[in-house]
Parts: C-alpha cells; structure tokens; sequence
C-alpha cells in the first residue's frame, strides 16, 4: 500500500521548518525536503510519536538527525500499518478501546481501595513494631501534659479508695508498672479510661464511681485498655491516619505538612478515637483478661452498659441545657434518637455489637 504524507521537516541544528514528504510502498521510504535532494530510507528505521488526539506528530529516522512535523493522521495510519508495532502503539490502540478504558478505571479503582483498606492498614503494623521505645515514652509523656492540662484535674477520691482500686490492678496484673497507672478527675470528660503507647493508662474517677465498688467491672477496662496497649492501637491508628494524610497530600502535590506529623504526635494521641475494630479487639482482650483470672466476662458487659448509658445521660443533658423549651418527649427520647444516628456514624462500635462480642468471647 502506497503512502505519501505531507508536512515540515526540522533539522533540529536551526529553527527552519521546510515543506517536506515522505512517500513509500514496501520496504524503503523516499524523503523530500524543499531545496533538498531526495533520500531513500529504510522502512524499519522509521519511528513515529504516539498519537495525542488531532495534534502534530513527528516521524524521525534512524539514519537522519531530526524530524519530520505532521497532521497527517490518515496517512500516518497507513504507514503504521506496514510497520512493526511498538508498545506506544499498543497503548495507543488501549486507550481508544472503550472496554479496555472501563477495565483499566475498575482495575485502577480496586487498587486504590485495596492500598486504603489492606494496604495501609499493613504498613502501620509493620512500622509499629519497629518504632523505637524513647519516641513513644516522649509522645506519651507530652501527651499526658496536655491531656492533664485540658481536660483533667487532681483526683477528688478518697486515698483510701484509690489504694484500693490500686492493689486491685497490682493483684489482677502484678507484672504492670503501678507508676504508669493514673487516676484523675476527668471534667467534662466523664466516665473514661484510655491507654497511651507506653503502657500508661489514666481512669477518671467518674469511671471508678460508677462500677460502684465491683471490682470485676472496673478490670474489665482495665483489661480491655491493656488490649489497646499490647495490640499497638494507638501507634497503628496514628500512622494510619497519617499514611492517609501523606498520600492525599502526595496526589495534590502539596508536601508542606509532612515534616510536621511527628512534631504533633501528642496532640494527636490526645484527640485519638480507636476504630470499631479496634475496639472490638480491645474488647475481646479485656473478656480474656477477666475469664484467667476467675472473673465473670458479664461484669465487663455491664460496665459498658454502664458507660453508654452515663454519656448518654450527660449528651441528653446538655442538650436540655442548652434547649430549655424542648418538649418533654423529644427529650426522653433524645438518647434513643441520638443512638439511633450516631451508631452508625461513631468510630466507636454500638453498644449491641460490643455486648454481642463479649458474649461471644471465649466461645
């Protein structure tokens, strides 16, 4: 098949572009440049730019220095037709394929989700366990100050119940250094409890009032936060947030955030909510916790129980507070309606999937 395509020839040594064409039919090529005496060339040497929609493209030759500008595209057709394919050639058929195009979104797509689900959530473990012991007694440290300084104040116990609730852990977990151990008045904070990748962990009195002196339920978080502990939760949230973080920032090209996610490790662990699944691991530690050393794992079903009900309470207050008018049954049933909402929305599991977990726990 004949060819025979029009265009300006660049020599690449000027800034001349002179009418040019090449015609062929087998295995030679003819070139003809304006003022120029014709040059026969070899098919196989000839090397054509990928196509980019209607724009110029450029045919070079291995036996000349410079290039051969065209909008041939028909005739260029033909040409490549008579040559070998290269890969440019097979990735240009590609994109002009609807279906390969719908593959390669859905195949771009899982990739990403997989990196985000699976592929992420691996490298923390990984990097969790290789952080060194000085960084997160640090970030612990700092993280207990501004948590000291925000929003808990000195213990309004009794010394003797805190040396009660003290001996407790000691005789329950004699291996567990009583220092990292703290009690504090939580505030607005309420019944809580929560672990710090160092060992440390802090539980507000408002939480030690309401086991009501049962032993067995305040072990239960304490076990449940010694899950969050040995399973490297807090390390593994952190840098999966922030592996999230580094990669939307990496897509948008803006990298001026990255030097600072290890500077706000303590603020970070501070405002740190667990993933459900995580929770639910935590969970499950705690009931094991509780089952070795002769406790019954309900005692933990009941404080949580206990705990849902005591944020829900203070959340109903609030808003009672600040809606003095509010109707009575809207009230009532504010915690229903707020459960109702949130369990779906809250990093937290809901209060039936936790009990079902401790039930089945152990089974």
């Amino acid at each position: 098949m004949t060819f025979h395509i029009t265009g300006h020839w660049q020599d690449g040594a000027s800034s001349a572009s002179l009418p040019a064409q090449l015609t062929g039919n087998g295995e030679l090529v003819t070139l003809a440049i304006q003022g120029q005496p014709s040059k026969t060339l070899s098919r196989d040497g000839v090397k054509v730019s990928p196509k980019l929609g209607q724009t110029p493209r450029y045919i070079q030759f291995a036996e000349l220095t410079g290039q051969l500008e065209t909008s041939a595209h028909e005739q260029l057709e033909q040409l490549l037709s008579q040559h070998k394919k290269t890969w440019s050639d097979y990735i240009h058929q590609l994109e002009h394929s609807l279906l390969m195009v719908l593959m390669a979104t859905l195949v771009t797509l899982g990739l990403g989700v997989s990196y985000f689900l699976w592929g992420i959530p691996a490298a923390a473990d990984l990097v969790a366990d290789k952080l060194p012991e000085s960084l997160l007694q640090e970030a612990s440290d700092e993280t207990l100050m501004i948590l000291n300084k925000r929003y808990f104040s000195e213990s309004q116990l009794e010394e003797a119940q805190q040396a009660s609730f003290r001996d407790s852990i000691a005789k329950a977990a004699p291996n567990y250094d009583l220092n990292k151990l703290h009690i504090v008045d939580g505030g607005d904070m309420g019944a809580n409890a929560l672990a710090l990748p160092d060992g440390t962990i802090v539980f507000t009195d408002q939480l030690i009032r309401l086991a009501d002196g049962n032993e067995a339920q305040l072990l239960g978080v304490f076990g449940h936060e010694l899950g969050h502990i040995a399973h490297k939760h807090s390390l593994r949230q952190i840098l999966q947030n922030s592996a999230i973080s580094l990669t939307i920032a990496l897509i948008g090209g803006d990298t001026s955030a990255l030097g600072d996610i290890v500077l706000t490790l303590p603020i970070v662990f501070s405002q740190l909510a667990f993933s459900r699944d995580f929770e639910l691991e935590a969970d499950r530690y705690g009931v094991q916790f509780l089952t070795d050393r002769g406790y019954d794992k309900q005692a933990f079903a009941d404080m949580l129980t206990k705990l849902y009900n005591s944020h829900c309470t203070a959340a109903t207050d609030a808003d009672s507070n600040a809606d003095t008018t509010a109707d009575t049954d809207v009230e009532e049933n504010a915690c229903e309606d707020k459960d109702t909402w949130l369990k779906y929305l809250s990093t937290h599991p809901h209060l039936e999937a936790r009990i079902q977990t401790v039930s089945n726990a152990n089974h």
